[in-house]
């Protein structure tokens, strides 16, 4: 498919994600890509920002789509927080060279109190082209966003047509004070305190030492 993604979203155990495939680019956004050191904590962290644009899914690709199954990670233990999923594509010996790789991704998402930003903790799984059936590379993500941001970045001003993100940003960097400083500093406020939370976590025992 050359660099473009085809997404499915939400998907559960049923068919119902398949009709809303989706197929694009992600184009990362330049003047926003951090990349900042904390060297008195377990993770470093950064603020980035990416453009998508879609386009219509070919019969092709639907018919693939079709082919997908899901399978959702068993929990049989109450201390199991996240597990890997499964998902199986029939005959990916069809598809040649057609598709480079397949990502699935298993999230837990949960609102940050008293805040106006989300933490997503994930697994993410990656097969070559679609063998799934084979080990995947598997890597864990922690991201942080603000449950506003896809709206407030996508609105336009009716009278110019152009992008508006309010007078001092409000619509991205909300709150009550003016000084847009300031309210930056609350997602900072927030990062620390995630960092700080997961610097806990970590000197906790393990199931296995406790028992």
């Amino acid at each position: 498919m050359g660099h473009k993604e085809l997404w499915l979203e939400d998907w559960t155990n049923d068919k119902s994600a398949l009709t809303r495939a989706k197929i694009g680019q992600t184009s990362p956004v330049g003047w926003l890509d951090w990349s900042v050191a904390s060297p008195d904590m377990r993770f470093d962290w950064g603020l980035k920002a990416a453009s998508h644009e879609f386009s219509s899914v070919s019969e092709n690709l639907q018919y693939l789509i079709r082919g997908l199954e899901h399978k959702p990670a068993t929990y049989k233990d109450n201390g199991d927080f996240l597990q890997p999923s499964q998902v199986i594509v029939s005959n990916p010996e069809d598809w040649g060279n057609c598709v480079s790789q397949t990502r699935l991704k298993t999230s837990f998402i949960a609102e940050v109190q008293d805040t106006p930003y989300v933490l997503e903790i994930s697994i993410d799984q990656v097969w070559p082209a679609l063998w799934t059936t084979a080990e995947p590379d598997i890597g864990w993500r922690i991201e942080l966003y603000g449950k506003h941001w896809d709206s407030a970045m996508n609105q336009v001003n009716p009278i110019d047509q152009r992008k508006d993100w309010g007078e001092g940003l409000k619509n991205v960097w909300v709150g009550t004070d003016p000084d847009l400083g300031k309210r930056f500093s609350s997602l900072l406020q927030v990062v620390v305190q995630l960092q700080i939370q997961l610097d806990a976590m970590e000197r906790l025992p393990s199931r296995a030492e406790q028992q």
